[in-house]
């Protein structure tokens, strides 16, 4: 886990819920995929990560997740500054 000060520009999001299944995680920012939780649960969309990661690309930033079944999931936004690109 990224400690404070070891990533500056980081911002970890953690939470200690019910976890997401390892073999949902590869498709948890599909827009729709809402995974074997997401099926259990009709409150589920399968749209809420989609647009973070989607926003996250846009901004040229980075988003990595891990979770473990029973313990929680872990969401990590990287703001590396990013140089401006010519188009």
């Amino acid at each position: 886990m990224i400690k404070p000060g070891d990533a500056p520009r980081t911002l970890v999001i953690a939470d200690t819920g019910v976890g997401i299944d390892p073999a949902d995680l590869p498709r948890v920012c599909e827009l729709g995929y809402t995974g074997f939780n997401g099926r259990a649960d009709s409150a589920s969309t399968g749209i809420g990560l989609y647009l973070c990661a989607k926003i996250m690309k846009k901004l040229r930033h980075t988003m990595a997740l891990t979770s473990e079944p029973g313990r929680g999931t872990t969401v990590t936004l990287g703001f590396d500054e990013v140089p401006d690109r010519v188009e």
